[in-house]
């Protein structure tokens, strides 16, 4: 076959097999980025849905502390 017999034939397609790796690596590592970049996205969110949960809990606490010491009140307002 000619391509056996020809030198650039066979440096080309290295070539190309190579430029193509390049291709999947590159490929990879933006894939890699993009999910460490999706996953840091997500963890900020965490930390900002935990905060408010935890202004919630505490606002429920509060309310619950009220509410106790109205209780407490009112039992002692019936005797």
């Amino acid at each position: 076959m000619l391509a056996q017999k020809d030198d650039i034939f066979e440096e080309t397609s290295e070539e190309i097999y190579n430029l193509s790796q390049d291709d999947v690596a590159r490929y990879w590592c933006q894939m890699r980025e993009e999910g460490e970049r999706i996953l840091r996205t997500y963890k900020s969110l965490m930390k900002e849905k935990d905060a408010i949960i935890a202004e919630k809990d505490s606002s429920l606490a509060e309310k619950d502390s009220m509410i106790a010491m109205l209780q407490a009140k009112l039992a002692e307002y019936e005797k």
